[in-house]
């Protein structure tokens, strides 16, 4: 499950994209490992040099991964219902797998997050 690390908000991107050629599964990755990272930055679980680190690999690599420039913000509240169905949720939280360093994840099971927690902070890791 460690692997999965952005795929949970990847996936309820791609739903909320209707799985078009818009994005793709990779972009759509990028794009949820770094909405992981921002969160993980948030709750303290990774530093500001770890994000900012992951920051500059993206920009270095122009890995697109604004979420802004996608989708419009009224849709943002569907994406994370989408993420409330997920395979590796098994209670009704949501199960992250989120950053503590480069090459360094919390185990699956140890970060939970409600949906409605989930919507108020949504426009601070985007």
């Amino acid at each position: 499950m460690i692997l999965n690390f952005g795929h949970t908000f990847a996936h309820a991107i791609e739903l909320q994209n209707n799985y078009s050629k818009r994005i793709n599964h990779g972009e759509a990755v990028i794009m949820g490992m770094m909405m992981a990272a921002e969160l993980s930055y948030l709750k303290r679980i990774c530093s500001l040099q770890t994000l900012t680190q992951l920051r500059n690999i993206y920009q270095s690599n122009n890995l697109k991964h604004d979420i802004k420039k996608k989708f419009k913000k009224n849709e943002y509240n569907k994406i994370v219902e989408n993420m409330t169905n997920d395979k590796k949720n098994n209670d009704k939280k949501i199960n992250l797998i989120l950053l503590k360093k480069i090459g360094q994840t919390t185990l699956p099971n140890s970060y939970k997050i409600s949906k409605q927690e989930l919507k108020k902070v949504f426009n601070k890791i985007i």
